[in-house]
């Protein structure tokens, strides 16, 4: 997949400015100076209970001038771990017993492009019946989880180059069981200072909820961050949220709409250019 060219609806790129000459984002909290260390972190979950305290200590750079991109918000499933092929085979093993074959096609367009439910798919709406099975798809989603997950490739070597250059947070559609199970055999988790999860917002992607939450809960402008997305939907919802969106499209996303995006990659390993250039 060749990488094309970036969206000239965002104008010229940033160019970095003179100061100190350093690579490393100095941050200010309000009781020190500090660098953005790699420290394994336990509860990295944005609630709103801790959005008060969170505002006092918020990370500010000393010198606006000296750095454009001040946090990388990445996607998870499809961009960081290949799950999304597992929660199609989850909804079509539990569609199928109500005689609706769901096939990839359906899957994409359904999940990735239109971010609505597979469930919308069955004659039967009837409420009840769709609550139980979206229990059943889930936890055999769970349990497909828990037998293998893969962190794709090129995906360790980029968060580690870009640790510490910039403040990086997951905001994923995911719910909050599901990403337990899926990191904790990844060791992902240290790269990142939080996480916005399903459960931390009200309306899902492609609507910008989940990206305004984490900006809103985290200090956040839009010009100083980019997303890291795969899927049409994604691109959608932080490119609504006012965000530059780097869009590394995989086998199940790539025939996606990405119109909205400020570049579409042809691997997560390109994400570490791109950020250089917008800095």
């Amino acid at each position: 997949m060749k990488t094309t060219t970036r969206n000239a609806a965002w104008g010229p790129r940033p160019t970095r400015c003179c100061g100190t000459g350093s690579t490393t984002p100095i941050y200010r909290s309000a009781t020190a100076s500090i660098s953005i260390r790699s420290t394994p972190l336990k509860a990295l979950y944005s609630q709103e209970t801790k959005s008060r305290s969170c505002a006092k200590n918020t990370l500010l750079v000393l010198n606006e001038e000296e750095l454009v991109i001040r946090a990388i918000l990445w996607d998870n499933d499809g961009v960081l771990v290949d799950t999304e092929g597992l929660y199609f085979q989850a909804g079509r093993e539990v569609l199928v017993t109500q005689g609706v074959e769901l096939t990839q096609e359906d899957f994409v367009e359904q999940s990735l492009q239109k971010g609505q439910s597979v469930f919308d798919l069955l004659p039967n709406q009837d409420a009840e019946l769709i609550d139980r099975l979206r229990l059943q798809r889930n936890a055999r989603y769970s349990a497909l989880l828990r037998e293998r997950v893969r962190v794709l490739d090129g995906v360790v070597e980029t968060l580690r180059t870009l640790h510490g250059r910039a403040l990086m947070g997951v905001v994923t559609g995911s719910r909050k069981d599901h990403f337990d199970i899926i990191h904790a055999q990844t060791n992902l988790l240290p790269f990142f200072e939080f996480v916005v999860a399903r459960e931390d917002y009200k309306q899902a992607k492609p609507h910008p909820d989940a990206y305004l939450t984490a900006m809103r809960l985290h200090g956040l402008e839009p010009e100083t961050c980019v997303v890291v997305e795969d899927s049409e939907r994604g691109c959608a919802a932080a490119a609504k949220a006012g965000l530059r969106v780097l869009v590394v499209p995989n086998e199940l996303s790539q025939h996606g709409d990405f119109s909205p995006a400020y570049k579409v990659l042809g691997s997560v390993r390109e994400v570490v250019d791109e950020v250089d250039q917008l800095r």
